[in-house]
């Protein structure tokens, strides 16, 4: 017995992908429409000026921290740096190794004691202390609490 082929009409094939499309999209558009967004506040309106004028006060770039250094620093060479921890890639200070390279540049930070001067960046003055005597430095200027700039002792 010869199967009977069901004859789906011409028109059907063609526009069922488009009402499936126009169901889909339809929807998407709709949730989108009638969304309720979370309301805005002038503050996010006011910090977006002020990001893209650049002010420095309420937006700084990564090492700003160590600014207060560059003064005192030789243009170029080398500089030991001691932070509150020993560095090694695993340590969380080595993010602020980096952004101080990156802020200092050209000037070259090396993580062992082997330079006559020395950036001592620590939260506070005990462990700068600590650093300088332990690695041989005295402190040659004061910054602020833990902040030095040190020379290797003769």
């Amino acid at each position: 017995m010869p199967k009977q082929e069901t004859l789906v009409p011409q028109w059907y094939k063609f526009f069922l992908p488009q009402i499936g499309n126009f169901l889909f999209y339809g929807t998407v558009l709709a949730i989108v429409a009638f969304s309720e967004l979370p309301p805005l506040s002038l503050e996010n309106f006011q910090l977006r000026k002020e990001l893209l004028s650049g002010n420095e006060k309420i937006f700084r770039e990564p090492g700003f921290d160590f600014s207060i250094f560059k003064p005192y620093l030789p243009k170029k060479g080398a500089v030991s740096l001691f932070l509150d921890f020993l560095y090694h890639p695993y340590a969380p200070t080595t993010e602020e190794f980096y952004m101080a390279q990156s802020y200092l540049a050209p000037l070259i930070l090396n993580i062992l004691p082997d330079e006559k001067i020395a950036i001592i960046h620590c939260s506070k003055d005990s462990i700068a202390v600590g650093w300088m005597k332990g690695e041989g430095y005295r402190p040659k200027i004061f910054l602020a609490d833990g902040k030095y700039i040190a020379e290797k002792r003769s």
